[in-house]
């Protein structure tokens, strides 16, 4: 069975059917300078949406594309102190090395852009790479008994 509901409207103060709100909205959609101002505003908004959106994904591909490869291994590493060896300075080669391959050398079994070490004898030889930040003379540092003994600089390809 079907039936029929029919909700009685109110009259307003005014003597008019419908509330204020009705008749403010009817007046906003009729009034043209209203509707100009509500198309610009959209237009607007799709415009400001848009150009966010553009920069937006450009940026996101751009840091996803860096954190495919290594984040960390790119730094500069001249901001921090540099360690400085000389003639009767307490350290072991082994010290050396560990400080070194913290710093980004390699042993010399392994590539680095960076740099490489060598232990020889009582010693080690450092061979800075293309990537070093410090001089390209490769250096030789002897050490008897914890003492720094002496430090030979070689100049040349083949140092």
């Amino acid at each position: 069975m079907a039936f029929k509901l029919k909700i009685p409207q109110g009259k307003s103060k005014n003597g008019g059917s419908g509330s204020r709100k009705s008749r403010a909205l009817v007046w906003f959609a009729k009034d043209p300078l209203m509707r100009l101002a509500l198309a610009a505003f959209a237009l607007f908004s799709v415009v400001v949406l848009g150009i966010f959106s553009f920069f937006f994904i450009k940026y996101d591909r751009m840091i996803e594309e860096r954190f495919r490869g290594p984040v960390f291994t790119t730094s500069a590493r001249i901001y921090a102190r540099a360690r400085t060896v000389r003639p009767g300075d307490h350290v072991t080669a082994r010290e050396l090395a560990a400080v070194l391959s913290r710093a980004g050398y390699a042993d010399r079994e392994q590539d680095s852009q960076v740099g490489s070490y060598t232990l020889v004898g009582t010693g080690i030889r450092v061979t800075p790479g293309p990537q070093s930040y410090h001089a390209p003379e490769s250096a030789t540092i002897q050490i008897h008994d914890g003492v720094v003994d002496s430090i030979r600089v070689r100049v040349g390809p083949h140092a």
